[in-house]
């Protein structure tokens, strides 16, 4: 069984720090949600968001766009 955590439980930190913690509480994965990955885009981009899944060891499970 893989754990993921969906992405409003950490509303309030940004994507970056939300993979960060996530990673570091052990999860194998996570839900993005659209407001977060558009602000991360604002800055960065799709292959940094890459990266960054990479350098966490985390999937991405699914997107939310709600």
């Amino acid at each position: 069984m893989q754990l993921g955590i969906n992405g409003s439980t950490i509303e309030k930190c940004g994507l970056s720090e939300f993979l960060d913690i996530a990673s570091k509480a052990g999860y194998d994965g996570v839900e993005l949600r659209t407001p977060h990955i558009d602000e991360y885009l604002k800055t960065k981009t799709l292959d940094d968001l890459r990266a960054e899944l990479t350098k966490t060891g985390l999937r991405v499970f699914s997107i939310n766009s709600i």
